[in-house]
């Protein structure tokens, strides 16, 4: 009985050594796995960020030319974006895009008979009207009448009004108008005189009021 005895508990602290150094091995193994990532990560996520940065980069120098096609409103930013997405891998595909991006087209606007035909650089402010006018010191488009550019302060000479001679005058769907050399228009409407700075918005006009009723044709 007492040999059995011993034998269980000489079993039973060999046993409980045996739990100890499992569990000491496996706690050591946890250390050494849970510092072997915390080590990594911060390379690995180093890397990732890095990686991250170097494709946003090349993506901004890929796509250089559709962004100045954009900023310069080009009428043809469209087709330049696509010409850069496809081809802008290859270096003269790049540089084809660039190149057209950074030319300045010329817009070709057919005015209705009576009118002539206007050579237009495609840029923002170079669609000037008839009642504005450039200022010779920022360049910037103001109204005909002014005295003082309202973006730099540059203060317009007194010119003398130009006389206007009559180009031709007709009549447009019973309203007879005149047309200038300057190319705006005055009729008679309701028994009212009205101008207008050319023949399409003259024209424009008079449709929308004939179809709304507005003129008095008695």
């Amino acid at each position: 009985m007492k040999k059995a005895a011993r034998n269980g508990a000489a079993f039973g602290g060999g046993s409980s050594k045996s739990g100890h150094i499992a569990a000491t091995v496996l706690s050591e193994g946890r250390s050494q796995i849970g510092g072997h990532f915390v080590g990594q990560n911060p390379d690995r996520i180093g890397g990732f960020i890095l990686l991250f940065v170097l494709f946003a980069l090349g993506a901004i120098i890929y796509f250089i030319p559709s962004f100045v096609a954009r900023n310069r409103n080009h009428a043809q930013k469209s087709a330049i974006f696509w010409l850069n997405f496809f081809t802008g891998w290859s270096f003269i595909g790049w540089v084809a895009a660039l190149i057209w991006a950074l030319t300045n087209p010329t817009v070709v606007s057919t005015e209705p008979t009576g009118t002539r035909e206007k050579y237009i650089s495609d840029t923002p402010r170079s669609r000037i009207s008839q009642n504005e006018k450039i200022c010779p010191r920022c360049a910037e488009s103001v109204k005909a009448a002014a005295l003082v550019c309202r973006y730099c302060g540059h203060e317009f000479a007194a010119e003398a009004p130009k006389s206007k001679s009559i180009l031709e005058t007709n009549v447009y769907r019973g309203v007879p108008y005149t047309q200038y050399d300057d190319y705006s228009v005055t009729a008679i409407v309701n028994s009212e005189i009205r101008a207008w700075g050319n023949a399409l918005e003259f024209r424009a006009a008079i449709d929308a009021m004939i179809e709304r009723g507005q003129i008095d044709r008695s």
